[in-house]
């Protein structure tokens, strides 16, 4: 609750503030956000008129661990815009926070003898997900204090990304949705249950969090990979979301070993993508639809990725910043230590990977939590 009570005036102030500084500059809240919102359109638009489409699912449960507890489901289709245009800055411009906007297209001769050059991607999702406290069997009032509540969250998305020759990459964009009933999640845990698993019914919904919208920009940076030999490599990344469903920061890093030089540009792997642009003479195109040639069309790796996050506020775990009626809270725990193993195989435009994943919430200086989440991910990806 500490959190709550921390968190929810610094937001409403910086909103304020946001307000007021479009106001005093004579501006509507359409006219503050056009300028941004009409160059990200155009800038889609121009993406979208030559890209390769790329539909991906993503599921996970933790039924893979036999355990019915925490972040116990989740799933997301996406919808994925690759595009096939080379870019360069222009000596003046500056990449600034949200980068790529101020770039040049230019022909795959530009790009030869190591010259800085870029492409972007776009892509759209849809997901659900639901937790639950540690036993589904409890009654409501025989939760303990810190365990975590009935939780479920259905948002819609996009996000842009932003691949450098240099290995640096950017992803950037917002979740749209709500938590609390109105995302169902009784309804479809209760459904599967009965009908499909035959597991216990759970019993503690009726003390879910309560409903609120919400909205998370969410921010990623890779500053490139370090690859000390040919089938291995290991990828720092840093990121941070805001929003009113949840605020945290984090870094983590991601070995890879094996082959993985097809170029396949998948969400979570990048694979030098631009290398495969660079090797596109020749190739057809038809109205806006291209695909390249690939110097190897097979990948066959096993990886790990370790990463933290500092949570400042989950309303997941805490309840809604706004909302705050919800018959049930759990405690804040403003550490998150996750680790993830995995095997990814990806093969002409196919590509398809399964890993387990446990994730740590604590709230002292401990590591492990015997409530932690356990769970595995299923990703399959395709390209037409």
């Amino acid at each position: 609750m500490i959190a709550r009570r921390i968190v929810t005036p610094a937001i409403r102030h910086s909103l304020a503030r946001l307000a007021c500084a479009c106001l005093a500059f004579g501006l509507s809240a359409g006219a503050c956000a056009e300028g941004y919102l009409g160059t990200l359109l155009d800038d889609f638009n121009e993406v979208k008129a030559l890209s390769q489409r790329r539909d991906r699912f993503e599921y996970e449960n933790d039924i893979f661990f036999k355990t019915d507890r925490n972040y116990t489901d989740g799933v997301r289709y996406s919808y994925k815009y690759v595009g096939l245009r080379q870019y360069r800055k222009p000596p003046d411009a500056d990449e600034g926070f949200l980068p790529g906007f101020n770039l040049d297209p230019v022909s795959s001769e530009a790009c030869a003898d190591g010259k800085l050059c870029y492409h972007k991607s776009y892509t759209f999702y849809v997901g659900h997900s639901m937790y639950t406290p540690s036993d589904i069997k409890l009654a409501p009032d025989q939760l303990a204090p810190d365990d975590r509540p009935y939780a479920a969250w259905v948002y819609v998305g996009f996000y842009r990304e932003l691949f450098a020759s240099d290995g640096r990459y950017w992803r950037y964009g917002l979740d749209v949705g709500c938590i609390g009933p109105c995302a169902k999640g009784e309804q479809l845990q209760t459904f599967i249950h009965r009908n499909i698993t035959h597991s216990p019914i759970p019993q503690g919904w009726s003390a879910q969090i309560h409903n609120e919208p919400g909205v998370v920009f969410r921010y990623e940076y890779v500053p490139g990979s370090w690859q000390p030999l040919p089938y291995l490599d290991l990828t720092p990344h840093f990121q941070f979301g805001a929003g009113n469903i949840q605020i945290y920061a984090g870094a983590g890093v991601t070995l890879r070993l094996g082959q993985f030089r097809s170029n396949y540009v998948t969400q979570w792997h990048s694979n030098h993508p631009l290398e495969a642009l660079a090797a596109a003479d020749g190739v057809k195109s038809d109205a806006g639809w291209q695909l390249w040639k690939r110097k190897d069309d097979f990948d066959l790796y096993w990886f790990a990725r370790l990463h933290g996050d500092v949570v400042a506020y989950n309303a997941l775990q805490q309840g809604g910043m706004f909302n705050r009626s919800s018959p049930y809270i759990g405690q804040a725990r403003p550490l998150i230590v996750e680790g993830e193993s995995g095997v990814a195989l990806h093969h002409g435009d196919f590509s398809v990977s399964f890993s387990l994943v446990r994730r740590n919430y604590t709230d002292v200086l401990r590591l492990w939590n015997p409530r932690s989440d356990k769970f595995g991910r299923l990703v399959l990806e395709w390209a037409y």
